[in-house]
């Protein structure tokens, strides 16, 4: 039996944005040993992920995120945090604020979801763009420089979203997410 694709619902970045990252990864590269670095075309910001799934849910999906309707706003980009332990952290990614906007636009995409058959994300919402991940270092190594990365002056710029879209996974391709629906603000 064919295993099912996986998707999952996000923002993609502006050229500008991708480019701010990668220097961002370029620099983090020679302070920091992750396994497994975001290509610059993969770079987004999630809104809701979504697992393994049927041709037919992804097209039940498709049809009620058309619903989803927001004018096109802002998000602020920059600086650099992690999730994890401090010692080794799984994930470095790139700080986005939060704002209502990106929130009510979340909490639709969750209800359509929802309403799909989908379930509820049960952690609280980090928007990110993650630069790498799988930590593959001492935690000497953590310490050390983490506290150097975290603290590094990095640009910040405005992220203008207009439109989020329906990402299939290509797990042994490069890049590895494909868009498969665009949803116009």
């Amino acid at each position: 039996m064919a295993r099912l694709p996986h998707y999952f619902i996000a923002i993609p970045l502006t050229k500008e944005v991708q480019v701010m990252c990668s220097d961002m990864q370029t620099f983090l590269k020679q302070k920091l040993p992750y396994r497994e670095w975001t290509n610059k075309l993969d770079f987004h910001i999630t809104l809701k992920f979504l697992g393994p799934v049927s041709d037919s849910k992804v097209c039940h999906l498709i049809n009620r995120l058309q619903r989803v309707h927001f004018l096109p706003f802002y998000l602020t980009v920059g600086g650099v945090d992690t999730f994890g332990s401090f010692e080794r952290p799984r994930v470095i990614y790139s700080k986005v604020q939060l704002n209502d906007t990106l929130t009510k636009l979340v909490n639709q995409v969750e209800f359509e979801a929802k309403a799909e058959g989908f379930l509820a994300e049960k952690r609280s919402y980090i928007p990110h763009i993650t630069l790498a991940k799988k930590w593959d270092g001492s935690a000497h190594v953590g310490n050390e420089m983490l506290t150097e990365v975290k603290n590094k002056d990095y640009p910040v710029m405005l992220l203008y979203v207009d439109h989020f879209v329906l990402y299939q996974t290509f797990p042994n391709q490069q890049p590895k997410y494909k868009v498969k629906a665009h949803f116009t603000l």
